[in-house]
Parts: structure tokens; sequence; C-alpha cells
């Protein structure tokens, strides 16, 4: 599910790493007190995880197929 916004879950969310609709409130409240330098670390992290997974032929997490501790956010 895309956003339209520019909030660290809407940025999370957008890059895959936040999969639960609504999120949590203590996961919600985490991800706000977030700096913008920690989402964009983040963000780059599940990046190249993703860009590995696929160099090797994996595919990146798929919800619905995560072991039980990332049913909310995926790292």
């Amino acid at each position: 599910m895309s956003s339209d916004g520019d909030s660290n879950l809407d940025r999370l969310r957008d890059a895959g790493l936040i999969i639960e609709d609504p999120l949590p409130e203590p996961f919600e409240h985490f991800v706000n007190g977030l700096t913008p330098d920690e989402v964009n670390m983040l963000v780059a992290v599940k990046k190249r995880l993703d860009g590995a997974a696929a160099w090797h032929g994996l595919e990146p997490s798929v919800p619905g197929q995560l072991p039980q501790f990332t049913n909310f956010m995926v790292f």
C-alpha cells in the first residue's frame, strides 16, 4: 500500500518495512520518534537487503510468509 505523505510511518510503509495497518500504538510511537536520519538509514538498509536477496534469486519479504516476530514491521 503506497501512501501520500512524508511522515515516518508513510516512508517506512512505502519502503516495505511496515506491513500492518494500522500499526499497534507502541510501534507507531516508536516509529514517530525516529529522526529523519534514522528513517533514511532503515530505508537504505531495507533497499540493500532486498537487492542482495534479488541478486541471489530470492524474493523480498512477502507479508503472510514472514516469521511471527515480523507481523508488524519487516527488518
